[in-house]
């Protein structure tokens, strides 16, 4: 009889452990790059030259804000994102998609960590990238070593975010 009641005391109590709340912190930093201004450049002349309205953010990309979202949580880089996204190169190829895709902001591109944020629950931007805020100066490649991005391209993303958790 005592060892039962031990028993369901230890249970209880590692039961009760489990809900304390996370003493997690995140890992995560920005790194404030700032696009070279011949980058800038190069997406301006591209959104002139295709007439795109775009905004100028001050670190160096520019973005369109399609559906602006509902909501007033405040994300930082260890939200955890529900989202729909298409990546393209400025020749309309499109090189990644996914749909319900569940990511940890930190752990993408800068672009989109500094991008995302821009829009709430249910908002959707695009985001024209230059290559220091994208894949660099490298080609990226898949798993089968095809180059889906070349060195020094910009990206056009469309971003739909479906939901977010505020992070740790």
């Amino acid at each position: 009889m005592l060892k039962n009641v031990f028993l369901g005391l230890c249970v209880a109590i590692v039961g009760l452990s489990c809900l304390k709340t996370s003493d997690r912190t995140c890992a995560f930093r920005q790194i404030n790059i700032v696009a070279p201004q011949v980058e800038q450049d190069s997406i301006d002349a591209y959104l002139d030259s295709n007439s795109i309205e775009a905004q100028h953010h001050s670190a160096g990309f520019y973005y369109k804000i399609i559906q602006p979202g509902t909501g007033t949580d405040t994300m930082s880089l260890c939200s955890e994102l529900l989202i729909d996204f298409k990546g393209q190169l400025k020749n309309d190829s499109v090189f990644q998609q996914g749909t319900d895709a569940y990511l940890v902001l930190g752990g993408m591109i800068e672009g989109w960590k500094l991008g995302i944020p821009l829009i709430k629950k249910g908002g959707e931007i695009k985001l024209f990238l230059p290559p220091s805020l994208a894949f660099g100066y490298a080609d990226y490649k898949n798993e089968s070593n095809q180059v889906l991005v070349p060195a020094n391209s910009f990206v056009i993303y469309t971003v739909k975010l479906k939901d977010y958790s505020p992070g740790y």
